[in-house]
C-alpha cells in the first residue's frame, strides 16, 4: 500500500488561553495493487469539562498500588 497526492490541514479553537477544539483533515490516493481510492479524512475533537472529572478507584485497585 502507498499513498500519492498526501495533504492535510489542523485547525486549533483557543478560549481565554485554553484549547477547547481541534480539527485536522487528511486527504490523499491510496493505492493497492493497481487500484488507487480516494481517501479523505476529517477529525474534530472537542475538550470541555477540563478539571471536572473524577475517578473513583476500586478498594481492590487501591490494594495493588503500594
Amino acid at each position: 500500500m502507498s499513498v500519492n497526492e498526501a495533504k492535510g490541514f489542523a485547525k486549533f479553537w483557543i478560549k481565554d488561553g485554553l484549547l477547547t477544539k481541534y480539527e485536522f483533515k487528511l486527504s490523499g490516493k491510496m493505492k493497492f495493487g493497481d487500484n488507487e481510492f480516494p481517501n479523505d479524512r476529517t477529525t474534530a475533537v472537542e475538550i470541555k469539562d477540563v478539571n471536572k472529572t473524577k475517578v473513583e478507584v476500586t478498594e481492590a485497585a487501591k490494594k495493588k498500588v503500594p
